[in-house]
């Protein structure tokens, strides 16, 4: 399947539709679960479900005309970026519509804020922190940045970030270290794992 897999990426960057379908086909199991991922870890306050989230990547994905993916690797990685935009977009969404959105000011009294409501926007709040922190780190440690990238949302496994990046397992391990712990002192959080207390 994963010779497959590649065919239809080739074709696929070069606007072949039908091959953009049967890629589609072959990849959306693996897309689903990292949707799943992403929307547990990320998104678990959003409204977007991970049938909707991989639906919206795809769109996103093909709707470019220059969608030079390498192999099946880099769709993936490109797949698990436009994840995170997507679920960025609709943090700062819900972060506008917590500050009103346009919305006319209602007095205190007027208001009637359900506590759900107010986690979701704190929540958005943390993930669009986690994002900004993100930005920084790429320009800090570009290297520790793109190992976080692939672990936690791309959802690769050391041993595959270290292929795919020609490192060792234990500069893997450094790297996811060093970033938890400059995120850690970013964001104010003392948990050992920060995205998992985003959840």
């Amino acid at each position: 399947m994963a010779g497959r897999i590649t065919q239809c990426l080739i074709a696929a960057s070069k606007g072949e539709s039908e091959a953009q379908e049967e890629l589609f086909r072959l990849v959306e199991k693996q897309l689903m679960a990292l949707a799943r991922s992403r929307v547990r870890a990320d998104g678990s306050y959003m409204e977007l479900t991970p049938a909707e989230l991989v639906n919206e990547s795809y769109i996103r994905m093909f709707g470019q005309d220059d969608v030079p993916w390498k192999d099946r690797k880099h769709f993936f990685n490109a797949a698990s970026t436009v994840m995170r935009h997507i679920l960025i977009d609709e943090a700062r969404r819900q972060s506008a519509e917590k500050r009103g959105g346009g919305k006319k000011p209602q007095s205190l009294d007027e208001q009637n804020v359900d506590m759900e409501d107010r986690k979701k926007g704190v929540q958005a709040e943390r993930l669009l922190e986690l994002h900004r922190a993100l930005l920084e780190m790429q320009r800090v440690k570009p290297r520790a940045a793109e190992v976080l990238h692939l672990k936690y949302f791309g959802g690769q496994t050391g041993e595959n970030i270290a292929k795919y990046l020609d490192i060792s397992i234990a500069s893997v391990g450094r790297n996811v270290k060093w970033a938890n712990e400059w995120l850690r002192g970013k964001l104010g959080d003392d948990s050992d794992d920060v995205f998992g207390a985003l959840g």
